[in-house]
């Protein structure tokens, strides 16, 4: 007995059977057919034969789409075995739709088994459903839209929650235009097909273009340099070190760079606490950033996911910018204390060349060598439904943008055109090092004039982020159902600005000011600290958790609200971890003192920049190689296996690029 599957015999096993194939106006009722109002669809049979009816009846779709349908159709009846994977490949309605179980990607790898199939995976917009008596299930269904979308925001960095992701296998001749008339007459609803989101096979993972082989023997260079430096550097009091190319050479031995690696100055003179605040701020970002990317894989129950994101909780990864924040005010501390001390062994004056070829040389390398692997490695690397959004997509945007990103200057041309959106800090962080000498000489030579400059220019970076928030409806905090236009219009007209983002930066400058000001602080007067710490921490845990009603899924963006907070809380905020750093510093801060000061954070300080540039890549990588619909636990917003693989990704990168050519600069430049 031919095989015959068992939506076809459900199909087909009534003498009325035909009739209903043939006429989408006709519902079995009762054991009757009936005539459905106009417009209407009858969901049940939908639901059962949508995969193979995808073009049956179809108007205005391509002569060669409708034959090769015709002939998939035909050897479905006769159970030939390419078809039959083509039907098995296609998505079908899931148990839990109610639970937001709705993104069904099929099975991508069976369908491009079939030679003349491919895969395709196309956003349906279901809202028009949700009326009348179907109106109860729209939040089920959507997940709430936790995030809100339509078909030309930018989906390679935030994902949406307004359309369901099918997945379906459809003869190659069929094309995305095809695809999508046909859903627009099968369910009286619009569709959406991505570029690149039509794969007929897998990626060729051979390296064949002049980038990809540029990049893969420039890595092969510093594998080369890494591993034979390291086998004669045993041997180098027997061989003569006045020799630069010998030194340069050596730079590369892991010996050498394991050593300053692990080393942990234990009775240092720097500001010890900055290493604790940098780790905690790195891994609340992380956790952040990989909740971001977990919002893109499909869920059997999303629901709970969207949920987990509307208690008021979740607003310690929501206002995720103040991390961010974080890092500039330390970097603005770093730099203006270098400056200082440089200006007082100068007698006013620094050199601003040699600091300018350190920087570059610190951050350059790293930077250059992710953009290679993004661009022209990483591709070759898997596969998946959404691996041409999320990861070729970039790879596109870093061959035509990346020396952008060489230059420091991407983050004034749109977040949705930028090379490794991640990257953006790089950019703020390097054009405000390039102001900060003229800064600090203010400071230097004119004292509290100097500080009430500072104080002016900050006010004036407090206006521009009003004043962009109201006019152009944004948001620093992801509420719940932003829309990601508006994530995107928050990024370009404000986020990634480093006129925007200078308050922060220049309350690090002020910091460094004011501990170099008070070298013979007091510590006598404890009820006094103690009260302004207290002060302080309310101030710095409303900045936080303040705005946790923007979580809830009732909340109603208000710009006004949002101006308010994204004007201030920089100011709040900032002046919060310049008291812990100072009072930490000064001995009279208990609370933090012992948790900040730990020294082993020293080792995560001088990894932290490579686990900034590897996390992106490794976050998308897997969302990339999703195939199939999992279960969301709350540990997968920081599982150990990811955090495990991004340390050791960033260890590799800090010991064979970052370091090396820190070695290369002293060389040079000692």
């Amino acid at each position: 007995m031919r095989f015959v599957p068992l939506v076809v015999l459900a199909f087909f096993s009534c003498p009325y059977s035909d009739a209903l194939r043939h006429h989408p106006g006709l519902a079995l009722v009762n054991g009757t057919c009936k005539k459905l109002p106009k417009g209407k669809i009858d969901i049940y049979k939908q639901w059962l034969t949508f995969p193979l009816t995808i073009f049956d009846n179809v108007r205005n779709i391509s002569r060669t789409c409708q034959e090769s349908y015709e002939e998939y159709l035909s050897g479905f009846y006769e159970n030939d075995l390419l078809s039959m994977k083509m039907y098995d490949a296609s998505a079908k309605v899931p148990s839990g739709i109610l639970r937001g179980n709705v993104n069904q990607y099929g099975d991508m790898d069976e369908c491009l088994e079939v030679p003349k199939a491919w895969y395709c995976l196309v956003d349906i917009d279901l809202r028009i459903f949700w009326k009348g008596s179907f109106a109860k299930y729209e939040y089920l269904v959507q997940s709430f839209y936790s995030i809100r979308d339509t078909f030309y925001d930018p989906g390679h960095r935030v994902p949406g929650f307004t359309f369901v992701k099918w997945g379906l296998c459809v003869p190659r001749n069929c094309t995305p235009n095809d695809i999508m008339m046909a859903v627009k007459q099968k369910l009286k609803v619009d569709s959406n097909i991505r570029d690149g989101l039509c794969q007929d096979t897998f990626k060729n993972h051979q390296c064949h273009s002049f980038g990809c082989l540029a990049t893969l023997k420039l890595f092969i260079l510093i594998l080369f340099l890494v591993s034979t430096s390291t086998c004669f550097y045993q041997f180098k009091p027997s061989i003569t070190t006045d020799n630069k190319i010998m030194q340069l050479y050596f730079g590369f031995a892991l010996q050498k760079n394991c050593k300053a690696l692990i080393t942990i100055d234990s009775n240092g003179t720097g500001i010890k606490c900055v290493h604790g605040i940098r780790a905690l701020s790195a891994l609340a970002l992380l956790m952040s950033h990989k909740t971001m990317a977990l919002l893109y894989n499909p869920y059997i129950n999303r629901n709970y996911l969207a949920q987990t994101q509307a208690m008021a909780w979740s607003i310690i990864g929501r206002n995720a910018i103040l991390y961010t924040d974080c890092f500039l005010l330390i970097s603005g501390l770093l730099n203006a204390i270098t400056v200082f001390n440089e200006m007082d062994r100068n007698k006013g004056t620094i050199n601003f060349k040699r600091r300018l070829i350190s920087r570059l040389f610190r951050i350059l390398p790293s930077l250059f060598s992710i953009i290679l692997i993004c661009t022209y490695l990483l591709p070759l690397m898997g596969s998946g439904p959404l691996w041409p959004l999320v990861i070729n997509h970039h790879a596109e945007l870093c061959k035509k943008y990346m020396y952008r990103n060489i230059l420091f200057i991407h983050n004034y041309f749109g977040f949705d055109n930028m090379c490794l959106t991640h990257t953006h800090q790089v950019g703020i962080d390097m054009q405000l090092f390039l102001i900060t000498p003229f800064i600090v000489s203010l400071l230097y030579k004119f004292g509290r004039k100097g500080v009430y400059i500072i104080v002016f220019l900050s006010a004036g970076s407090t206006a521009l982020r009003f004043w962009s928030i109201v006019k152009y409806n944004l948001s620093y905090i992801v509420h719940f159902g932003i829309p990601v236009s508006r994530m995107f219009r928050t990024a370009d007209y404000s986020y990634i600005l480093p006129t925007h983002r200078a308050t922060i930066y220049f309350s690090g400058v002020l910091l460094a000011y004011t501990l170099r000001t008070h070298k013979s602080f007091s510590t006598r007067s404890k009820g006094r600290h103690l009260y302004i710490g207290i002060i302080m921490y309310i101030l710095g845990f409303l900045t936080w958790f303040g705005p946790f009603n923007t979580s809830f899924r009732d909340y109603k963006y208000n710009r006004w609200e949002a101006a308010f907070y994204g004007a201030v809380a920089p100011i709040t905020w900032g002046t919060t971890i310049a008291w812990i750093i100072f009072s930490t510093e000064k001995k009279v801060n208990g609370l933090f003192e012992y948790i900040l000061t730990w020294k082993y954070f020293q080792f995560f300080t001088k990894i932290a920049y490579a686990v900034y540039l590897v996390q992106f890549p490794v976050f998308f990588y897997n969302v990339g190689i999703t195939r199939h619909v999992g279960e969301f636990k709350h540990s997968f917003m920081l599982p150990p296996g990811e955090l495990s693989i991004i340390l050791l990704l960033a260890t590799i990168l800090t010991l064979c690029v970052e370091l090396p050519f820190q070695n290369i600069f002293r060389v040079y430049f000692k």
